[in-house]
Formats: structure tokens, C-alpha cells, sequence
């Protein structure tokens, strides 16, 4: 047998077998296809407990997480032993059972980090279709006053209005689920640069009111919960900001939930709702009531406070009686009459969920099955709050969120274990998936610089990148702005400047950044609207990978490190069309990626409040596509056409302008006893930036004027 091929064929083969696996368990959420899906679910589950199999003999390194694994192998363990001790009920279910686990738990063990960021990523945009069209189909059914009711066995199933609330692809706390999981995946496509922002913006609008008809309130919990933990470990600013930030938002979508549920709520009472019975091929008016009435199988009883505190209190005695090994999973409804009426069995114990993971799994598996699976479950939060507190890198503190989300929606819920659903293969995914993301950055520590020489000394090193490379394709840059007067006054930085700016014309620019692009260092990377859909500047920076910095007035996170600025001169001419157009075009891009912070005017509270409400508006725009119309129109200004030329794609369109033959020619300067590039006219060109620029400014104005937070990064020894 050739190994080498069968290896080859099977790393091919899983990232798409893995993608598949997760697709039908979305699809087998709801029971229109459930016939169809659960099959080819099932068949796909054998397939990936092979590919673990082949995994574990063959590729036994290429497991991540070996500790995780072990903890697993206890969790595992302890439901087979519930299994074998309960061996005269259902024991083929309940290995079966444990089978499914291994499934969606052990998934991400076959894949390698580069496919499980694959896997999650494709993840997340099928969440954001099958989402958006979920929630079309249950408004149009709302706006209809539609209850579709039909059955697959004995189950009753139902889409539409009925009691008051929207039921979506699944019970309204499912779906609930979903939505909010769709909510975050989509915050963390955007905080990936995707080019589909905007949509996904425009659907997390949609996600939220969707969400609110269901009346969920476990699942308004767990929402609020994500919205605490973004605030506190991936928000910026101080702590009493992000708390007041947390508190403002909290009420807004607590008070937006409750009044949306409250409309629907209404709006499905106050009219008689057209019931479509699919059995029957009947369709009938019936009012809400009634309609509760007929149908008699609503989860009523775990819809209320007391109600979940009453089968919590029944489950616990229940599993009581038999606390060591429990009952066994496939076991647990032969058992219901002893302990819970026939309503309450039919309409909130289907599946063996008690409306609480951890009370589940005491029942489904006895004392030895909740310690192992609280002792997995400790060691991820353990590994997860660690990268929450030491981490910077907000986009995958996303995928942590999430799991904290889900982890505490199981407080009312019971999803995560022994539903073979989407819910559940997420929770499962985001762990396997945030320990990569543990792994990556083990050991790795954020050192925060305060110090402007030690931010220059950093600066300085970049430069030097930048010289090698242009003195090596042959490209001309000067030094400009305040780095040019530091050169010229200083003979290296002002003492108080805290950033490096360099220009270049454009033909020389675009040489630049393209072999930036296509050459790319380890250490040094070039940043651009073209290489990073996240980047906001019109211009192009080279950034140290050894640090990352956080700026206070741009929303969007480019992921960036300490830079030098490099800026694009092109020509100029004193026309009012072109200077309007550039204007309007700089300031949409402002208002689509800048806070509050970054566009209060100081000098009017009636323009500050314009602005911010246009941030809002202009929250749901592509900032990627407002920069390259910036770009496209500084280029239709070729330098060699005008005699007056400046960096035109970031300024003040009244400021002076410099004239083409200043340019021409450039010299050689010191800057901290280094050789940089000058323009040989630098007079005539600070003079007219700055007048009088060998004066020092008055004291008071010895400041930086960049407002931003850098940390260089570390790798701790083991």
C-alpha cells in the first residue's frame, strides 16, 4: 500500500469533507430537508471518524492541542463507562452517541491551522447566507400571518406566528442561537477585511430585529454577555469608556429587543393568522389562542423562570437516583414518567434536554461525565481568558467571544453535547479553532512603548528598509515634512516628533509599492489599501511586524505596527471642480472608518453632533472603495503635466502647493548619522510649508500630534 499517496489524497480531501459535515448540520437544523440532510449527515459523521482514525495513527504530531485531547479522552471515557453499566437499554445508541462526539468534537484534530482557518472562514460566510435568507422567509411568513404546521414521525413541527412569537428555522431559542452566532461571525469577517463588509453589516441590522422576534431571553443574555466581553477586551480606550460604552449599548438592545418583541408580539394577536396544515393539505383561520389551543405541543413550560427552575429541580432528583454512571444518553426518556408529567415530556424534554448543559450531562452521564467534561471545559476557559487579557489581536478574540456566548447560552439550554446540530458543532469549532489560535501566540507577550527615542530608534530601522529597497530598484524618495525639518534643523528626528514621513512621485510611488507587494519581508511589510481591504489611508505605510499598534481615532483595525508614512505627490492645478470632488471624497473617507474621537470638532457641538450621526450612516460604506476613488482621481494628475505638484489625497486643498522643479533634484542629508535623500531646494520647500522653520515652536507645542498606542512583541522563553 502507497501511504504516501493515500496522505496525499486524504489532505486534499478533508478540508472539503469537513466543510460538507458542517453544511448538512446546518441544512438538518430545519425540518423542511431534514429527511434529506439527516442521512447524508449521518454518512459524512462515519466518514470523518475515519478521517480522525487515519489521524491519530498516522499523523499523531499534527495534533495541536495534545492536552485537549487527553482531557477529551476522559469525556469520552466516561460516557462509555455510562454505556457499559447501562448496557441494557440502548447500548448501540449510546456508543453511537459517543461517536457523534467524536465527530464534532475531535473535527478540528484532522486539520491542520492553515485549513481550520480555511474551514472557519468559509464557515462564516455560508452562517451569513443561510441566515439572511432564514430571516427573509420568517418575515415574509410574519408579515402573512402564516403558521405552517406539519409533522416528520411523530413530531410536530412549525414556521410562522403562533404564541406570540416568530418561529424561525428552528424553536425560536435555536434560532435565537443562530442569530447571534451569525452576528459575531460576521464582526469577525469584518475585522478580517472582507470585501463583503457592507452586506454583512446590512445583514447584522437584519440579524438583530430577526433576533428580537423570537424572544429569547437566554439568548438575550448570552448576547449581552459578547457585547460585555468585546467592550472589555477588544474595545479601546480607558476602562470607565469601554464600561460606559458596555452600559449604553447593553440598554440600547436590551430596550430595542423587548420593544421589537413587544410589537410583533402584538401585531401577531391582533389578527386571526392563516394556519397551513402540510399533513392535512388544509389551511384555516385561527387566532393566536386558538391556535395554541389545537396544537397543544408548545414549549411552555421552560419559557418561564420557574418553569426551568422546576425541571432543573426534577432532573437533579432524577439524577440522583443513579449519580455514578447516570442513565446513558439514549437512555434518559424511558425514564421520564417517574419524575414529569406527559405535557411537560412532549412539549420541553424532548431529546433528553433538561434547559441546562451541566444538569444534562449529570443525568445523560452520571458524576464521572460532568467532572470530565468540566475539566475540558475549565481548561478552555482557562486558555481563552489567558488571550483575552494578554492578547491585542481583536480579530480572533472574536472566535473566544463567541464561545464564551454559546457557553453561557447552555445555562438554559442544552446544545452542546448531545444535539447533533449546527449550535453545537460551533461551540466545538470555535474551541478547536481558538487553541490553534492559543498555540500560535503561546508564549508571546505585549511590551507597551512610551518612549518617544525608543518609537524613533524603531522608525529609524524601517527607513533603513526603505533606503536599501529604493537605492536597489531605483527609485527616488526625500525625506518630508517634519522629518525633513528634523533632518535640516536636527540632523535626525525633532525630540518630541514621534513619526517618520518620507515622499515620492507617483511613477516612482507605484514602482515602490508594487515591489513591496510582490516581494514582501519578514520583518518589514508594506501596508495598502491593495494587499489589506481593513487598511483606511490613501497612501501607503511599511510597517515593523515586531510591534502593533492601535490608532484612537480609526474604528477599523488594520492590524498594523509602528510605520513610516510614504505619500504620493502628483500634480496640482488651483481647479475648484477637482478640489471639491478630492475634498467630498476625503471626507466620506473619514466618516467611514474614524470614531467619534477622530472627527469631534472641538470648536462646535452642532457639527460634532452632524458628524456623528453621519458616522453612523456612513458606518454601513466601504472605506476600501472611497480610498481607491481618492487614488484614481490624484492619478489623473500626471506630475510631468503641471508645474505646481503635492501630496494631494490627504490635505487641506487651501494649503500652499510645491512647485515641480523643487523636486528635480535631491541630495543626500543626515539624519542620526545616517544618509537619507533631501530635496537639494528643501528652503523653498519648508518655507513654504512652515515659514520661519529653523524656529522652534513655543514649549506648549513641543507634542506629538498622533494618537495611538504601540506595543513591541515578545516571545517569551519556555
Amino acid at each position: 500500500m502507497n501511504f504516501s499517496k493515500m496522505n496525499e489524497y486524504f489532505e486534499k480531501s478533508r478540508l472539503w469533507i469537513s466543510y460538507l459535515f458542517v453544511l448538512v448540520s446546518i441544512l438538518s437544523m430545519s425540518s423542511l430537508v431534514y429527511k434529506v440532510a439527516n442521512p447524508l449527515y449521518k454518512g459524512l459523521s462515519a466518514v470523518v471518524v475515519l478521517y480522525i482514525c487515519y489521524t491519530l495513527l498516522f499523523n499523531w504530531k499534527q495534533i495541536i492541542d495534545r492536552k485537549f485531547f487527553t482531557l477529551f479522552g476522559l469525556l469520552s471515557g466516561s460516557h462509555l463507562l455510562s454505556a457499559i453499566f447501562n448496557r441494557s437499554g440502548h447500548l448501540f445508541g449510546n456508543v453511537i452517541e459517543i461517536l457523534f462526539m467524536l465527530t464534532y468534537v475531535l473535527l478540528f484534530i484532522m486539520l491542520q491551522s492553515g485549513q481550520l482557518k480555511k474551514l472557519f472562514n468559509g464557515i462564516a460566510y455560508t452562517v451569513q447566507f443561510i441566515s439572511f435568507s432564514s430571516a427573509i422567509f420568517a418575515f415574509g411568513l410574519l408579515l402573512s400571518r402564516v403558521l405552517i404546521l406539519f409533522k416528520i414521525g411523530e413530531q410536530s413541527y412549525y414556521y410562522g406566528v403562533m404564541n406570540g412569537r416568530l418561529w424561525g428555522i428552528v424553536n425560536p431559542n435555536a434560532s435565537a442561537i443562530f442569530s447571534y452566532i451569525s452576528i459575531i461571525l460576521a464582526m469577525y469577517l469584518i475585522h478580517m477585511g472582507s470585501k463583503y463588509s457592507v452586506y454583512l453589516k446590512i445583514n447584522n441590522v437584519i440579524q438583530l430585529v430577526y433576533f428580537a422576534t423570537m424572544q429569547s431571553r437566554g439568548a438575550l443574555l448570552s448576547l449581552l454577555l459578547m457585547i460585555g466581553l468585546y467592550s472589555f477586551f477588544a474595545m479601546r480606550g480607558s476602562f470607565l469608556k469601554r464600561f460606559i460604552t458596555f452600559i449604553l449599548v447593553g440598554v440600547m438592545i436590551t430596550a430595542s429587543n423587548i420593544g421589537l418583541s413587544y410589537a410583533t408580539s402584538f401585531y401577531i394577536s391582533s389578527e386571526a393568522a392563516t394556519v397551513l396544515d402540510l399533513n392535512k393539505g388544509q389551511f384555516y383561520a385561527k387566532d393566536d389562542s386558538s391556535i395554541i389551543q389545537k396544537t397543544g405541543e408548545l414549549h411552555i413550560i421552560e419559557t418561564t423562570p420557574s418553569g426551568r427552575t422546576y425541571i432543573w429541580k426534577n432532573a437533579i432528583k432524577m439524577g440522583s437516583a443513579k449519580p455514578i454512571f447516570g442513565y446513558g444518553v439514549r437512555n434518559v426518556p424511558d425514564y421520564y414518567t417517574e419524575y414529569f408529567s406527559k405535557f411537560e415530556i412532549q412539549n420541553s424534554l424532548i431529546g433528553g434536554n433538561f434547559h441546562n448543559i451541566f444538569v444534562t450531562v449529570f443525568v445523560s452521564s452520571g458524576i464521572l461525565g460532568l467532572l470530565s467534561f468540566i475539566l475540558i471545559l475549565g481548561y478552555v476557559i482557562q486558555r481563552f481568558l489567558t488571550y483575552l487579557i494578554v492578547s491585542k489581536k481583536n480579530t480572533d478574540k472574536l472566535i473566544i467571544i463567541l464561545f464564551f456566548g454559546i457557553l453561557f447560552g447552555q445555562l438554559f439550554e442544552s446544545q452542546i453535547m448531545y444535539s447533533t446540530n449546527f449550535i453545537n458543532i460551533i461551540f466545538w469549532l470555535a474551541i478547536g479553532y481558538g487553541l490553534v489560535v492559543c498555540k500560535r501566540d503561546e508564549g508571546v507577550r505585549y511590551q507597551e512603548v512610551t518612549d518617544v527615542s525608543e518609537i524613533q530608534q524603531m522608525e529609524l530601522g524601517i527607513m533603513e528598509y526603505i533606503h536599501e529597497v529604493c537605492q536597489k530598484i531605483g527609485v527616488k524618495y526625500f525625506l518630508a515634512y517634519g522629518s525633513l525639518i528634523g533632518a535640516v534643523r536636527h540632523q535626525g528626528f525633532i525630540p518630541w516628533d514621534d513619526d517618520m514621513d518620507i515622499c515620492m512621485l507617483r511613477e516612482d510611488y507605484e514602482k515602490l509599492q508594487d515591489y513591496l507587494i510582490t516581494n514582501p519581508d519578514e520583518r518589514y511589510e508594506v501596508l495598502s489599501y491593495k494587499n489589506n481591504l481593513n487598511y483606511v489611508y490613501p497612501f501607503m505605510k511599511v510597517q515593523d511586524n515586531h510591534t502593533y499598534l492601535l490608532e484612537e481615532d480609526v474604528r477599523i483595525d488594520s492590524n498594523m505596527g509602528i510605520y513610516v508614512d510614504i505619500f504620493p505627490v502628483d500634480g496640482y492645478e488651483d481647479d475648484a471642480k477637482f478640489k471639491n470632488k478630492m475634498t467630498k471624497l476625503i471626507k466620506k473617507r473619514q466618516l467611514s472608518c474614524y470614531t467619534f474621537k477622530g472627527i469631534t470638532n472641538t470648536k462646535s457641538v452642532l457639527n460634532s453632533l452632524l458628524r456623528y450621526v453621519s458616522v453612523i450612516i456612513f458606518y454601513f460604506t466601504n472605506t476600501n472603495k472611497y480610498v481607491a476613488q481618492i487614488e484614481e482621481l490624484a492619478k489623473s494628475r500626471k506630475v510631468s503635466d503641471y508645474e505646481q505638484v503635492d501630496y494631494v489625497i490627504y490635505k487641506d486643498m487651501n494649503k500652499p502647493v510645491w512647485r515641480r522643479e523643487w523636486l528635480e533634484q535631491v541630495t543626500t542629508g543626515t539624519f542620526e548619522g545616517k544618509k537619507f535623500t533631501i530635496p537639494k531646494k528643501y528652503h523653498e520647500i519648508l518655507t513654504s510649508d512652515y515659514g520661519d522653520y529653523m524656529q522652534l515652536p513655543p514649549v506648549e507645542q513641543r507634542v506629538s500630534h498622533h494618537d495611538f498606542k504601540l506595543w513591541k512583541i515578545v516571545k517569551k522563553s519556555k
